[in-house]
């Protein structure tokens, strides 16, 4: 099995939040010199195998950070583009074979693309990164309240607060430290209490089974971002989706690309206890070796430590975590077929609570999802 070595002196570095959050303590040429030199080294393994597209899928991940304005990726060898994205004013990634000259105005930083073995050290590409220094991160923005239906309204003002169930550890979409809840999730429930007019309590919990079974007990009102699926509509009600990512194979630093879990289905691969996709890959890969985790945190370390193969979760909260913990030793290794689509669940025995929360979701625009 062939291993990759990245550089073993690393600048020391404090990795914050996928998406950038208010009271970020670095500096926006300090974040995007780390995002560079973690993009860098993820695409160790794409460029190696000269899987573009992949890349391409990557790539457009990585370009959902507000800052960055374009990214270029050259072959060392032939000195040529292998990718070009860039935003375009609609914030869509484009990709194409040059760069837009507008796009020069805009701050750099250039990143090698180094595959290490034991014995060597190979030079396989050159990372440009463009990014925005100007951008200021805000969410003071007072939203106006909505008008609901009478019979919605009257629901309201009788309902008082709204209790909400998060997963406690799931960044950097939520999780919950010294008893409050941060993240994404946060933000946008910011939003829902002033569109709604009430507040919305946290009901803490320690796991994401516990979560799910708060929501069963009516225990919490709300569940703030899961999937839709057979067994929870048997006590939930799901607003449209709000959040969609792609679902992604993280494995250590080393293994080749995985385009598909046929080949790797009979080694153990981790997935949180309770996740949704865990009844659709059993559906799909009838004899998978699943292994049920507490935790992202937890699938991510036994990664690192052998004890299972891989782990399978959405894009935006492995990359994350890789940011946070597990940077050169663990690395998304593949993109599966899935995507996911995540809502607020409500209780089903109050379907104007269902009704309201889906007034509150349709109401969110592009700007303010960008915002967040």
């Amino acid at each position: 099995m062939k291993k990759f070595i990245f550089p073993l002196i690393l600048t020391i570095l404090v990795f914050f939040t996928y998406f950038l959050i208010a009271k970020d303590e670095k500096t926006i040429d300090g974040t995007m010199k780390d995002k560079a030199h973690f993009i860098a080294q993820s695409s160790v393994v794409f460029v190696e195998n000269l899987a573009i597209d992949e890349l391409r899928d990557k790539i457009k991940l990585d370009m959902e950070t507000k800052n960055i304005k374009a990214i270029v990726i050259k072959d060392f060898i032939l000195k040529e583009n292998l990718l070009v994205a860039y935003k375009d004013k609609n914030n869509n990634t484009i990709f194409t074979k040059k760069l837009p000259l507008e796009y020069k105005q805009y701050s750099t930083i250039e990143e090698n693309i180094i595959q290490k073995k034991t014995y060597n050290t190979t030079l396989l590409g050159e990372l440009i990164l463009y990014y925005d220094n100007g951008f200021e991160f805000n969410l003071k923005k007072n939203y106006t309240q909505l008008e609901f239906l009478e019979e919605e309204q009257k629901y309201v003002q009788k309902k008082k607060v709204i209790t909400m169930c998060i997963d406690p550890y799931w960044m950097p979409y939520e999780q919950i430290k010294y008893g409050k809840h941060e993240g994404v999730t946060s933000d946008y429930v910011k939003i829902f209490e002033q569109r709604i007019g009430l507040p919305i309590k946290l009901i803490p919990t320690r796991s994401w089974t516990e979560t799910l079974e708060k929501a069963k007990q009516r225990e919490c009102d709300i569940v703030s971002l899961l999937a839709k699926t057979k067994e929870r509509e048997k006590y939930l009600d799901f607003t449209s989706s709000y959040i969609n990512t792609p679902v992604v194979i993280a494995t250590k630093i080393g293994i080749p690309f995985i385009d598909g879990l046929d080949k790797i289905k009979k080694k153990k691969i981790a997935i949180v206890k309770g996740y949704y996709f865990y009844d659709m890959l059993l559906r799909d890969y009838p004899n998978i070796n699943l292994v049920e985790v507490d935790s992202l945190i937890d699938g991510l370390r036994k990664v690192q430590d052998g004890s299972v193969f891989a782990y399978i979760d959405n894009s935006a909260v492995v990359n994350h975590a890789i940011q946070k913990e597990f940077i050169g030793s663990v690395v998304i290794s593949g993109k599966l077929k899935y995507n996911s689509y995540y809502s607020v669940g409500t209780r089903n025995d109050e379907p104007l609570l269902h009704e309201v929360f889906e007034t509150v979701i349709l109401s969110l625009d592009d700007a303010t999802k960008e915002e967040i």
